[in-house]
């Protein structure tokens, strides 16, 4: 027997089992690790995965709201009652339920709410002191950086992919957009029921929904308003997936997925209570 060649063949045949045990773990690893929704549930945050399995409560008290998930996929933000049982405030908790922390301390009339994130990881939010609406750009342990002009109530807002702008609903549901750097505020829609901007990954696309039709506006001279679906059914809030493959809405109380492809449908909820889905890893 040659020695030579047979450690040889034993080598590369030690070689290729540990190349398929290496590659099967990693299939393994990413099976492991399912893109995640949060959602509110009656008052409170919930997350699940994004094919309705593995439903998590992380709040359990007061009214809470509005969830959006930090960039890197592991705080999501939220607005809750939980400081004096009237006025909503910012707050921060891991996407396991663990390290709640307080970030505003409004109290009375005043409130903080709509929280959402910035690409550097940076949260805005919507602030309003004696009925002075102002977005409110913080770090994450709640410093302010800077703050820009809201208008009448806004709420739904949302930042875009290049942190120049923020888009938010307001008044009799119309959505508008405020250069941060300068205040200069554009109304993109008139009013009549839209709601939930959400940029996509275009920054030209600003996406919203009235009834059950999802719009997107170039804000690009001349204004421009297109419709992107129509889901056939009243929504109440979306999300898109990060690759925009994947629309995650909420109606009547469930939260649905629908592929933007083939545009088949997978009800993900059944309690009837569900509402303000948000992707991991895509803020609102």
């Amino acid at each position: 027997m040659d020695i030579f060649k047979y450690s040889k063949s034993r080598t590369l045949l030690f070689l290729a089992v540990s190349a398929m045990v290496l590659f099967q773990s990693c299939v393994y690893e990413r099976e492991e690790t399912p893109l995640k929704i949060a959602f509110v549930r009656s008052s409170d945050i919930y997350t699940m995965n994004d094919d309705g399995t593995d439903v998590k409560q992380l709040t359990f008290t007061a009214d809470n709201g509005q969830p959006s998930w930090s960039p890197d996929g592991k705080t999501i933000a939220f607005h809750s009652t939980r400081y004096d049982g009237t006025a909503l405030n910012i707050y921060l908790i891991d996407s396991d339920g663990k390290n709640l922390r307080q970030m505003t301390y409004n109290s009375s009339s005043n409130y903080a709410k709509y929280p959402t994130w910035m690409p550097n990881g940076n949260l805005v939010y919507c602030r309003s002191i004696s009925s002075v609406y102002t977005f409110v750009i913080t770090d994450i342990k709640g410093n302010v950086l800077k703050t820009a002009s809201g208008s009448s109530a806004p709420f739904d807002i949302t930042v875009s992919p290049d942190s120049e702008y923020i888009a938010f609903s307001y008044g009799a549901n119309a959505i508008g957009m405020v250069k941060i750097s300068d205040d200069t505020t554009t109304v993109l829609t008139g009013s009549g029921s839209n709601q939930g901007s959400h940029w996509g990954k275009d920054i030209d696309k600003l996406y919203y929904f009235n009834g059950s039709v999802i719009y997107y506006v170039s804000y690009t001279e001349p204004l421009t308003v297109y419709t992107f679906c129509d889901l056939g059914t009243t929504i109440t809030g979306f999300a898109f997936s990060a690759d925009e493959k994947y629309i995650y809405y909420s109606s009547s109380g469930y939260i649905y997925k629908i592929d933007t492809e083939t545009f088949s449908t997978t009800q993900l909820t059944s309690t009837g209570t569900d509402s303000a889905p948000c992707v991991q890893g895509r803020p609102i």
